[in-house]
């Protein structure tokens, strides 16, 4: 796995996926289950934390919902841009860009043993060819909704 390959796995795994979950979770949010479904101790403690976290998705659906579709798709427009934001500098922190004085070395290892360093030293920085694969995507019109 090179960089390039690694950076197309976080989009999908760490961009793409989340949007979509919540996206999705704001399009057909998760029914409550009442609480006295649950029956035991465990159950319980289990189904209060269930209850409470439906309980926020059928609210945040709702708000959702009831936006109109410019406001609608100015959420979407936001999730995708902190999902970006948020990849992006989790590679600035591996490339060494930040308040940590120092950088991170990527090793990949394959199904059969095969080690391969992602971001070598004095390689492409990850932030960088994230940016490099966002851009080629762009270009070919490519929306980068497959999965690598």
């Amino acid at each position: 796995m090179d960089a390039r390959e690694f950076i197309e796995v976080i989009q999908y795994e760490a961009i793409e996926s989340p949007y979509k979950k919540i996206l999705k979770e704001l399009l057909h949010p998760k029914p409550t289950v009442p609480l006295e479904a649950w029956t035991s101790e465990v159950d319980k403690s289990v189904g209060v934390s269930l209850h409470a976290r439906a309980d926020i998705e059928q609210r945040r659906a709702r708000w959702f919902n009831n936006l109109d579709d410019n406001g609608r798709e100015f959420v979407k427009g936001l999730l995708q841009e902190c999902a970006e934001l948020s990849a992006v500098a989790f590679l600035g922190v591996l490339d060494g860009i930040g308040s940590y004085e120092g950088s991170f070395k990527l090793v990949a290892m394959d199904a059969k043993g095969n080690r391969t360093v992602v971001n070598p030293e004095n390689g492409e920085m990850l932030h960088d060819v994230f940016y490099d694969v966002q851009a080629e995507a762009e270009r070919t019109g490519s929306n980068g909704d497959h999965q690598p």
